[in-house]
């Protein structure tokens, strides 16, 4: 099988097209030809179909080879143009080769069509990868002149000399010079803002010397001038392109003016929020001293009234009374409610790998009073290590575990701690069968002072969960809980995995060996046990 080749013959002799034919098959070629004699049907023969090659004798009857190749060249095609003549004159060949003709075959040397063929088939085919190389060169260039002209930032260029060569739309919007006024004037007097020139101009003289600059390839912020002469803050990245001997900057500005004030907000807020926790901490201190004085006052001679007339009063005066004392100790239980949820806010968070299962030893002795009149059972998981503030976690279980006991439906509450690892963090449940409650109340429970049960029912003063959800964030975790009126409930918080007690943290191994020794609570109550 031979070289597949499509050849456009030239020729008014049926033996010289004859002679063509067998000598390019002789040279390897699977040939699809034509043969053409007038303009008319050359024109005929490229507009019907594709040709590798168009051998042509120099002169015909009605037509030459030098009018052929001026139509093959009208057509915009390029397509390989051999001439073949018995004989012509060394003048006349030249000038068709500079014409455009790829070879010059006399017809009693045809031993060198073959290779001529091959040589020109080979240089069309190098002229249209050129092209196809060019052109996608074109298209990545218009590509980049597009994305450089629609970016977001503001892209400069910049010669060895300091001129800007460069200024795309977003450079005009953001500096006030169109891109005509801006494309030759020195960098140092359009962007640099005076104060800094000398610096700049330091800065390019050490980069000329050593090839070094201190802002390549780094993203900083500066300063930068507008037209109008005002300054404006900017994020800047210089790229340095190299190519014969010299080098372009290319800069990625960006205004930055919107981010800074966002910032200077974002301080000034910091600012008011730390001088509002400066007055909270002082509204404590007050909470904790001016105003419970007052109620111990009032308390204290309630109860001397309540003492010393207690035979002189009628039912209802001792009922008042009883009121008037129970209304003082409920004030004093809030205010001191209200210190603790503003100590949670503003106090110090020291935050270091705790043991949980000590922790809970520790709120467990607590709430011995309340497990022991319950008959609470408290079992709980294997328990890891956390990054938490001890004080706070402490706090934060005995909230949990305390109104898993107290809100029960009157059999022995069973309260479970539950504990397990996912994504670098632990997940910990408290697990109840007390009384529930309804999908509706489960966001409103952590918000201050939400209660769903009447103080008659079930004493508090509904700031536990507050601190409770004040705590988890704190430490960077969240609190949710669910429930169904009846079923129980179950709250769920994170906190941020610690030092492991085991070398296997999340393996069925570890988890027993979180127990380091028995828990102190085992010997306290038979209401507490392990699950």
């Amino acid at each position: 099988m031979g070289i597949p080749l499509r050849v456009l013959i030239v020729e008014d002799s049926e033996d010289d097209s004859l002679l063509l034919v067998l000598e390019l098959e002789r040279g390897g070629y699977d040939l699809t030809h034509e043969c053409v004699e007038t303009a008319e049907a050359l024109r005929a023969a490229l507009d019907r179909q594709a040709w590798d090659l168009i051998i042509s004798d120099y002169s015909l009857p009605q037509f030459s080879a030098p009018s052929a190749l001026e139509l093959l060249q009208q057509t915009g095609l390029d397509v390989p143009f051999i001439l073949v003549s018995g004989t012509i004159g060394e003048e006349v060949a030249v000038s068709a080769l500079k014409a455009g003709a790829e070879d010059f075959i006399v017809k009693g040397n045809l031993a060198r069509l073959v290779p001529a063929i091959q040589r020109a088939l080979r240089e069309a085919e190098g002229r249209r990868a050129r092209r196809r190389a060019e052109q996608a060169l074109r298209e990545s260039e218009e590509r980049t002149r597009l994305v450089i002209e629609n970016a977001l930032d503001a892209v400069v260029t910049v010669d060895s000399g300091g001129l800007l060569t460069g200024w795309n739309a977003q450079a005009e919007a953001i500096f006030g010079w169109s891109r005509e006024e801006a494309i030759g004037r020195r960098l140092a007097d359009t962007l640099i803002p005076p104060r800094y020139r000398a610096a700049h101009l330091r800065g390019w003289q050490h980069f000329l010397m050593t090839g070094e600059g201190p802002i390549l390839d780094r993203r900083i912020e500066i300063a930068a001038l507008h037209r109008d002469g005002h300054e404006l803050p900017v994020e800047l990245s210089v790229s340095l392109l190299r190519s014969e001997g010299t080098f372009t900057f290319s800069a990625f500005i960006r205004d930055i003016t919107e981010r800074k004030q966002a910032e200077q907000a974002l301080a000034k807020q910091a600012g008011e929020l730390e001088r509002s926790n400066a007055e909270l901490e002082q509204f404590a201190y007050v909470a904790s001293h001016d105003l419970q004085e007052p109620l111990r006052t009032i308390a204290s001679y309630l109860q001397l009234l309540q003492r010393r007339y207690r035979n002189k009063l009628d039912a209802d005066g001792e009922e008042f009374i009883a009121f008037a004392v129970d209304g003082a100790n409920r004030m004093k239980t809030l205010i001191q409610d209200l210190l603790s949820i503003s100590r949670v806010g503003t106090g110090g968070l020291l935050l270091q790998p705790t043991d949980v299962e000590m922790v809970l030893g520790e709120v467990l002795i607590n709430l011995k009073p309340a497990i022991e009149k319950s008959a609470a059972a408290v079992t709980h998981d294997p328990l890891p290590m956390v990054m938490a503030d001890r004080v706070q976690l402490t706090q934060l279980l005995q909230n949990l575990i305390g109104n898993a006991i107290k809100f029960r439906d009157g059999l022995p509450p069973r309260v479970h701690l539950g504990a397990g690892r996912q994504n670098g963090q632990w997940v910990f449940s408290i697990r109840d069968e007390g009384i529930g409650m309804d999908a509706q109340h489960l966001e409103r429970i952590f918000v201050i002072f939400q209660r769903l049960h009447g103080r008659e029912q079930y004493p508090g003063t509904g700031i536990g969960l507050a601190i409770c959800k004040k705590i988890v964030e704190r430490h960077g975790g969240r609190i949710w809980v669910e429930s169904e009126a009846g079923r129980g409930s179950t709250f769920y918080f994170t906190l941020p995995a610690g030092e492991s007690k085991s070398d296997e943290p999340d393996g069925p191994k570890a988890r027993q060996d979180y127990y380091i020794k028995p828990h102190p609570v085992d010997v306290i109550s038979e209401g507490i046990s392990r699950p």
